[in-house]
């Protein structure tokens, strides 16, 4: 089964990893989201393909 992560998603997760409160894999992260485990994970897995798309992409940084 598929996962659908949309930017909004994607934005959610990035927005509590850059607080810095927890780890983004202690459960206590995806607490303070309305994200589910699987969605959650997902992101966690993929973070970069998802930093690619929506976070480089909106501000064209140079980064690699």
């Amino acid at each position: 089964m598929s996962i659908n992560i949309t930017e909004e998603k994607f934005l959610e997760f990035e927005k509590i990893r850059q607080e810095g409160k927890y780890n983004p894999l202690d459960p206590k992260a995806r607490a303070l989201s309305s994200l589910t485990k699987k969605e959650w994970v997902q992101i966690a897995t993929d973070y970069d393909k998802f930093y690619k798309a929506w976070i480089k992409k909106e501000f064209n940084t140079d980064d690699k």
